[in-house]
């Protein structure tokens, strides 16, 4: 399986591509291995270090007691390991009204108004139905 696939799949199942990677469970109770770390790990630790929230190790350090190295390696994992994501617009534009002449042109006008305003407004998903414009 590529990435290609994982992709696929976890649009078809509706879930994370993580969810197909990783175990059910994201449970410190529960241990599990990763391809290329030699040690086992709890499936708590594999969904942290996965969804860019936490490094697979943390510096053990018995001296400081206040856990700011911990606090310093999770900065700098999260930093590296995860891009600044700009929040969904979930604010849905209203089309421009268009006049109900030819009910074909005139539903085809509205769709594609309909479409700018949500381009402009800069919404990330578009679909585009694809079956009426061969029509």
């Amino acid at each position: 399986m590529d990435v290609d696939d994982l992709m696929a799949f976890a649009i078809v199942f509706d879930v994370s591509p993580l969810t197909l990677l990783l175990p059910e469970y994201g449970s410190k109770e529960i241990t599990t291995r990763i391809t290329g770390y030699p040690d086992e790990m709890g499936t708590n630790v594999a969904w942290l270090w996965a969804r860019g929230d936490e490094p697979l190790e943390l510096p053990q350090d018995t001296a400081v007691s206040d856990h700011s190295g911990n606090d310093r390696a999770i900065a700098l994992f999260r930093l590296h390991a995860r891009p600044e994501i700009d929040p969904r617009d979930t604010i849905v534009p209203v089309a421009t009204f268009l006049p109900h002449d030819d009910a074909a042109e005139s539903k085809r006008r509205q769709e594609q108004a309909t479409v700018d305003a949500f381009r402009y407004s800069r919404a990330q998903l578009i679909r585009h139905d694809d079956s009426e414009e061969t029509a």
